[in-house]
C-alpha cells in the first residue's frame, strides 16, 4: 500500500485466509461467527478498507520505538498480543451475539465491521513477525 490507497480485494484475502485457518494466527480455535463476518465483510468491502495502512502504521511505531534496540522483536510481539487480545474479544462479544439469537442489524454491522478489521490487522501484523 505504498500509494496510500486501500486495496479491498487484497484485504479481503487477508480475511479469508485468517478464517480459513484462524490457528495459524493465535485464535485458540475455529469460531462459528467467523464464516458470518466473512460473509458480511465480502457484501459490504469497506469495513476492511484501511487495514493494511492500519496494521503498518502498528508496525512502524513498534520499528520506531526499537530503533535503539535493533535486534528486539519485542515491541512487534506485544502488539500482536493486544491485536490478539482485541479480536478475542471482539469474538467473544459476536459469538455471544450467535448464541442469544441477537437481530439487530446495527448491532452485528457495527461489530462485525470491526471484528474484520481487526483480524484482517492481526493477519498483517501475524505475517510481519514470521
Amino acid at each position: 500500500m505504498s500509494d496510500g490507497r486501500s486495496d479491498p480485494a487484497s484485504e479481503l484475502m487477508l480475511l479469508r485466509e485468517v478464517v480459513r485457518r484462524p490457528l495459524d494466527y493465535g485464535l485458540d480455535h475455529r469460531h462459528a461467527c467467523l464464516t458470518s463476518v466473512l460473509e458480511f465483510s465480502t457484501r459490504n468491502p469497506r469495513c476492511v478498507r484501511d487495514s493494511e495502512a492500519s496494521a503498518r502504521q502498528k508496525i512502524d511505531g513498534c520499528l520506531e520505538g526499537s530503533r535503539s534496540r535493533p535486534s528486539d522483536s519485542r515491541p512487534i510481539e506485544r502488539q500482536i498480543r493486544r491485536q490478539l487480545l482485541e479480536v478475542k474479544q471482539d469474538l467473544a462479544w459476536t459469538e455471544l451475539d450467535h448464541l442469544l439469537s441477537v437481530d439487530s442489524r446495527y448491532w452485528n454491522g457495527d461489530r462485525y465491521a470491526r471484528l474484520a478489521k481487526s483480524l484482517c490487522v492481526l493477519a498483517v501484523l501475524w505475517r510481519y513477525q514470521r
